[in-house]
């Protein structure tokens, strides 16, 4: 009886097992997921429109300033604010100072306020633009105080502007 109970067993596995066997006709299916990741480039720009790191604008004493482009380009995971701080225009190789009176952002008719810290709010991108491929500028003008310009001693005058990217999260 051992016999009939072991051969019984074994039809019954095989037959059972045939159950959980899985269908060898069915085609792999294969899913291909593609991201882009984040982006982002800026700088000042010129007539090419390239974004520069660096950029020298002559005749900043004129008598209609001249303007400064600055720009970006991104697609990004979290909001940023672009911030600028600017110094005032100091004689090469001497101590004379001319000082910044006023900065416009945009042709704006009212002078651009800078936060306690001293920097200027330039560019945002924004909450709602996460993900999304973005390109913002924004043209500065700045404005030295016209009466030190005046008694300046002579000579070259710099003045640096400095961009930082601030997270917004």
């Amino acid at each position: 009886m051992n016999k009939k109970l072991i051969a019984l067993a074994l039809v019954l596995f095989i037959a059972v097992g045939g159950l959980f066997a899985v269908a060898r006709d069915l085609p792999a299916v294969a899913t291909l997921e593609a991201t882009v990741a984040s982006t982002f480039e800026h700088g000042f720009t010129d007539s090419t429109g390239d974004y520069k790191s660096s950029v020298k604008v002559e005749n900043a004493f004129a008598a209609t300033p001249p303007t400064l482009k600055y720009g970006f380009n991104a697609k990004s995971a979290d909001a940023f604010t672009s911030t600028m701080t600017i110094s005032n225009f100091k004689l090469d190789g001497g101590a004379a100072v001319v000082e910044i009176d006023e900065i416009y952002l945009n042709n704006e008719t009212t002078p651009a306020s800078p936060t306690s810290e001293g920097k200027y709010k330039i560019l945002s991108y924004l909450t709602a633009e996460i993900g999304q491929s973005i390109a913002k500028s924004v043209n500065i003008r700045v404005l030295p105080k016209t009466a030190q310009v005046t008694a300046a001693a002579p000579g070259t005058y710099v003045s640096t502007i400095s961009v930082e990217i601030v997270s917004e999260t």
